[in-house]
């Protein structure tokens, strides 16, 4: 491998990140009422068979987000497993990446956040989350993973030392690689794609229409009955991630006033975020490079499609899910298109 300053770089950023992750976790699963590090790891449930027996049993009482994390969870680990078993090492270590960041920190944690106080089970799903993703990245990165294994078991005082009661049986370097021994849950896996899409969808209008993080904007969204059910149950996570004053459901578009609002979409979802506090000038240029990228996806899945060493030898379940990213698609840019006409006129 090449070296890089850029990548030496990057990968301190995404460290800080997992450190800041694991801390926050450690600092928030634990009794309000423990002072000391040793007195929250005698608070906590840090064993992980423990912890997953806790977890299976209550399964149906997890929220949504908490099944969603624990399946990606489990996807991850056999990933992560078949490939380094494979020696797909820097392959495998993208993935940890892409799932510590994009999924865990970002949305899990987030989520977290805003509904600990509705949730039974949360503090546990997070700290099984991360003992598992530490477990993962060890081989990865030792030093920084057994530090923190070693501060959530409270074997690590407050100037970073190992405490008198450590043993190398307890290390997380002698320990087993995690099981994941639970169903994979694709139910919870669809729902909160849904919900996470929509939230992308809301966060790039704010991010296009340069609105503050802190300034709260209202949402219309447009969903069929199946769609919204799922929305509906995860709204406060919607309007928490996406920095919402009111979410409302529409039965139809004809009533809304279109300078008033900056459409987007998610999959079935129409979104219509009010912005009528920003200048609404380019609405038709933003929709036509809408429609633009959603045509060019069009097209690499057609050639992906027709190409005879993807259908040739592709798994019958990954040809039918590229179909399926094909017709949504062209139902986005229909509908983007029947939008258009609504800003022209």
């Amino acid at each position: 491998m090449r070296f890089s300053r850029d990548v030496v770089k990057n990968n301190q950023i995404f460290l800080n990140k997992l450190w800041n992750v694991a801390r926050f976790v450690w600092m928030n699963c634990a009794e309000d009422k423990a002072e000391s590090r040793k007195q929250k790891a005698e608070i906590m449930e840090t064993d992980l068979t423990k912890l997953e027996k806790i977890l299976t049993k209550n399964w149906d009482a997890l929220l949504d987000y908490e099944r969603w994390i624990l399946s990606r969870l489990k996807h991850t680990r056999d990933d992560v497993t078949e490939g380094m078993e494979g020696y797909n090492f820097s392959m495998m270590g993208e993935k940890l990446i892409s799932f510590t960041r994009d999924e865990f920190a970002d949305y899990a944690i987030e989520c977290f956040k805003l509904v600990k106080d509705e949730s039974l089970h949360g503090k546990e799903v997070m700290m099984y989350t991360l003992l598992t993703l530490l477990k993962l990245w060890h081989p990865y990165i030792p030093f920084i993973t057994e530090t923190l294994t070693q501060t959530i078991d409270g074997k690590v005082d407050a100037d970073g030392h190992l405490s008198d009661d450590f043993s190398i049986k307890n290390a997380l370097m002698t320990s087993e690689w995690p099981a994941c021994d639970y169903p994979l849950d694709r139910e919870s896996e669809e729902a909160m794609k849904a919900v996470f899409d929509v939230v992308t969808a809301i966060r790039t209008i704010r991010g296009e229409r340069r609105i503050k993080p802190g300034e709260l904007v209202d949402i219309v969204l447009y969903v069929n009955p199946r769609d919204r059910i799922v929305l509906e149950k995860n709204i406060t996570l919607i309007s928490g991630l996406g920095k919402a004053r009111d979410i409302s459901f529409t039965l139809t578009k004809d009533t809304l006033e279109r300078e008033k609002y900056t459409y987007g979409i998610a999959g079935e979802v129409e979104i219509f975020v009010d912005t009528s506090i920003c200048n609404h000038d380019d609405d038709i240029e933003r929709l036509t490079k809408l429609i633009e990228e959603k045509e060019d996806y069009v097209r690499l899945l057609e050639v992906k499609l027709m190409d005879p060493s993807f259908a040739g030898k592709a798994p019958e379940n990954v040809i039918r899910l590229t179909q399926e990213k094909k017709e949504i698609t062209l139902r986005q840019i229909e509908k983007a298109k029947e939008e258009m006409e609504q800003y022209q006129h």
